[in-house]
This record gives structure tokens, sequence and C-alpha cells, in this order.
């Protein structure tokens, strides 16, 4: 995995920033976050952040962030067992960096599996708000202007559940700033914001899109289904994940959705603004 995290350092230019060091409250393991080298939380000198120094101009190009799925998983990484048999680019966010790169996008990289899966909330948890806690209001009457730190995220498997959880119960100031989400086989359930009306109607939005790989069991002609058709919900998926618009993501393997549908995430990422000049 150190490997493919090199690799992802390199082809987008990140640097490894440490949240907690080992005096952590479980006492054993640091939490680290991959950065943009430019990214203005990031201080080359000591490999830390410096968010009482922090700021946001109005320029800041936009941000995509990764939070892969529980497991044995580190940062960056879908699959252990494919970056084995399936190759780097299947298997890790390698491909997203690039693509991001490409669009002058910075980069943030999470590692919520660092204290163990059991744990993966409370490091998420920690790590957003060292990473974007410059956008916390000052005030209860101020809001975040949309242009200050657009953001889009790629949610994959448990990190969906992270994510909803964050915004709902901590972050709500960050819901302007996100321009759009894609969900890789995502286990959030909007139920949970049902007391939050603006992370409800995001999670039902356009700018929220789900790629569900397909269950070779439970769904017919499984194999005829493409990357980017459209899925037919049901019921008990308007209960679980609202009326969000789903796709197949072209896969039965759940670690490769992000492989497989690579393309579609990035057509419904560009068409919300990723380029500097399709911000307003």
């Amino acid at each position: 995995q150190e490997f493919s995290q090199d690799l992802m350092r390199e082809a987008g230019s990140l640097e490894w920033a440490t949240i907690t060091k080992n005096n952590d409250p479980q006492g054993t393991h640091e939490v680290r976050v991959l950065v943009d080298k430019a990214h203005h939380l990031f201080t080359p000198s000591n490999e830390k952040f410096s968010t009482k120094q922090a700021s946001c101009p109005p320029a800041e190009p936009p941000t995509l962030l990764i939070v892969t799925g529980k497991g044995k998983v580190r940062a960056g990484i879908f699959s252990r067992q494919h970056l084995i048999t399936s190759g780097l680019e299947h298997s890790t966010a390698l491909p997203m960096v690039k693509e991001a790169k490409k669009r002058g996008m910075r980069i943030v990289v999470c590692d919520p599996n660092a204290r163990g899966d059991r744990h993966g909330y409370a490091t998420f948890e920690e790590t957003m708000k060292s990473v974007f806690d410059h956008l916390l209001p000052q005030h209860d009457t101020q809001t975040v202007e949309t242009d200050l730190c657009p953001m889009f995220v790629l949610a994959h498997s448990a990190a969906g559940t992270h994510l909803q959880l964050y915004l709902n119960k901590e972050a709500r100031h960050l819901l302007p700033s996100i321009r759009a989400i894609a969900f890789t086989d995502s286990t959030h359930n909007i139920q949970w914001a049902r007391d939050n009306k603006e992370l409800q109607e995001l999670l039902e939005s356009p700018q929220c899109l789900y790629l569900r790989s397909s269950n070779k069991n439970h769904d017919d002609n499984w194999q005829s289904r493409h990357a980017g058709d459209a899925v037919e919900t049901d019921d008990f998926w308007h209960r679980r994940f609202g009326r969000i618009r789903t796709v197949w993501a072209g896969t039965a393997e759940h670690s490769l959705t992000n492989w497989f549908a690579h393309a579609h995430i990035w057509d419904h990422f560009d068409q919300h603004g990723t380029s500097t000049n399709s911000r307003g």
C-alpha cells in the first residue's frame, strides 16, 4: 500500500501531513492525510497544519476530497486484494488524483482506518476538522460563501456514512461549499438526515450521484449492466437513499466501482464546475 501511496504523492504533488501524533487517545496510531503541496493548510517546514493562520482566498481552486471505505485499506486504497490481482489503476485513487491534477484541483486523501475501522468515523471527523476548520463561521450568523472552497467528494462504501454523519452533526457550515458528491456503493442512509432539511435536499439533488455495483445473486441480467446505465430504483431504495440519481457502476466487484465508473464520476464532477474558470 505504501508504494501505491508514493505514486499518488508523485502524481498529485501531495505530501503527508500529520493530524495526530502518537499521543492520540488510542495511544498507538498517528493520523495522517495526503494533501496537495499547494494547499493553504499545509506547512512544508514541519509537515503540520497551521489551522490558526489558515485562510481561504476567494480564488482558491476546487478541492477533491477522496475517502475510502472501512477495513484494512489505507489512504487512497480501495482494495488490497485487487492491488495484487488487478493492479494500481483499478484498486487505488491514483486515476482520480491524476484527473484532479489535470483540472488544477487541490487534493485531500483521508485515512479513516488509521486507528482501525472501529474508529473510522472518529478519525474521519478529526481529519476533517483539521483540514477544513478554516471554514468554521466566526459567529452564529455568519455563512460560508459557496466559492470560498468549492469541494468535490468521492465517498466509497462506509465513507458515505462518515460523510453524512459529519455533515449532519459537526459540519453543516460546509454544505454550501460542496459542489458535487459521488457515492460509490455507499452505506449512508437519508433517514439520518430527516432533521436536517438542507442536507436532505443536497443528498437528493443533482449534485449527488450514486454509483452501485451489481449483485450477482439479486440483480436480474446483472452482466448486461453497463457503467452509467440508469438503475430502476424501488421504494426500499428511496427510503434508504432518497431520490438520488442512481446508475450502475459497470461491475459486480464492490472494490472496483471507482475504476469502472471512473469516467462517469468525472462527468458528474465536471458538470458542476471542476475547472477554476467555471466557479460562480
